[in-house]
């Protein structure tokens, strides 16, 4: 993925247009801008896949629930 990323950049800064850098990377043209904006505000650091710096959001199911609400996983027998 930082790979593209930096594929989009190289693209633009040789004189391609949005339209064109969609087309041949398969982006969409309002995630070429969003590269781009963070690219003119931090430089190469906004480039990447940044998905492993956020953790995510609170398990839904916890160790306070019964075990007899807990919901119970099986196999279909075969």
């Amino acid at each position: 993925m930082e790979r593209s990323h930096y594929q989009i950049i190289w693209l633009l800064a040789s004189g391609r247009r949005s339209q064109e850098v969609s087309q041949i990377t398969g982006y969409r043209v309002s995630w070429i801008y969003e590269l781009v904006r963070g690219y003119n505000r931090i430089g190469t650091e906004s480039l990447g896949d940044k998905r492993h710096e956020h953790p995510g959001g609170k398990t839904l199911l916890n160790d306070s629930l019964p075990s007899s609400k807990k919901p119970v996983i099986s196999c279909p027998a075969n």
